[in-house]
């Protein structure tokens, strides 16, 4: 069924019937106008599971919506009756059928509008049918040139959906640090993993120790923003904690220590001397309920600034050189 508006003072018809081979109509037209009622502009048609059918339109004579509804009858005739679209509150509109870009969202309303300009064709690369609007700015992700807000277009944006105004890259992999969850190096020198002998009061102990390697000059581990380590096995061995920065305290000497209430989970972070791009790493979470057996590689994630997994700067390192105890394991890097 096709309804539209004829040619003069508003009357509204349709043609009901079938499709052929070719794709062409098979049917007959009938007027939906009957003397002063049912006239209109921008028609629309909707069928129910039922087969019932409604023909929605914009009234002739101010922005109320109006429908009939009803039954096909054996000549394809709509069998029903003209009903205002009103349930107690104000439902107008300016335009019911114009949705150019064909994704089921009225113009009026859609937040990737098809410019006037533009042909049928073009149009259909407007549609955003979920109307998603990743950066909140009232603009679709399908027509937004800077999905993230940050000022950078996404054709030229390191992070085109993750707010990155810097642009900073850290280890000039194309792929900025705020999107990059492998940013830098941590080189992991040594590892020990204890299990619990208790389960009333677990005494499980995770030491790691290792070298933050820094990608430049201007690199360094900076817990302003609290700090996150994440550590797993090849089993089934999952620790992580977070500091707060009121936890982390940045020395003169560019010693950082990280210390949880109660000293549950402590790091020392410090700068070597002798070696200036890297900086001394070592980690300790004590009181862990963690069990065996335990299998290599032993990886751990540094995160900071922010500490957020793949938002902040992310240091990864692993180490495979290890040997089973009856406590444990250990792993040393030769």
């Amino acid at each position: 069924l096709v309804a539209y508006e004829g040619p003069d003072e508003q009357r509204l018809f349709y043609v009901s019937g079938r499709l052929d081979d070719t794709g062409r109509i098979i049917g007959e037209e009938f007027p939906l106008t009957e003397g002063d009622a049912r006239r209109g502009s921008n028609p629309t048609v909707a069928f129910t599971d039922a087969g019932d059918v409604a023909v929605l339109y914009e009234a002739s004579d101010d922005d109320r919506l109006f429908y009939v509804h009803g039954r096909l009858d054996d000549d394809g005739r709509i069998v029903g009756e003209e009903r205002l679209l009103d349930m107690g509150f104000d439902r107008q509109a300016a335009n019911t059928a114009d949705d150019r870009d064909v994704d089921c969202i009225f113009d009026q309303a859609d937040n990737c509008r098809c410019p006037a300009e533009a042909s049928a064709e073009e149009c259909l690369a407007f549609a955003n049918p979920d109307q998603a609007d990743l950066d909140g700015d009232a603009l679709g992700d399908v027509c937004d040139t800077d999905n993230d807000n940050d000022g950078i277009a996404d054709d030229s944006d390191n992070c085109p959906v993750d707010a990155n105004p810097s642009q900073a890259d850290l280890d000039a992999d194309a792929k900025g640090n705020a999107c990059d969850d492998a940013d830098g190096v941590f080189s992991v020198r040594r590892a020990r993993v204890r299990e619990s002998t208790s389960t009333r009061r677990p005494n499980g102990d995770i030491i790691v120790r290792g070298d933050v390697v820094l990608g430049s000059m201007t690199d360094g581990l900076d817990a302003a923003q609290g700090l996150a380590v994440q550590l797993s096995d090849g089993a089934s061995l999952s620790e992580s904690y977070v500091w707060s920065p009121g936890e982390c305290v940045n020395l003169e000497s560019g010693r950082i220590v990280c210390r949880s209430a109660g000293g549950t989970f402590t790091q020392l972070t410090e700068p070597l001397s002798a070696m200036p791009g890297r900086m001394r790493f070592a980690l300790r979470f004590k009181h862990r309920a963690i069990q065996g057996p335990f299998v290599p590689p032993i990886a751990v994630r540094i995160v900071h600034s922010p500490a957020v997994a793949t938002k902040g700067i992310d240091r990864i390192g692993t180490i495979s050189d290890c040997r089973t105890t009856d406590a444990g394991m250990i792993c040393i890097a030769r």
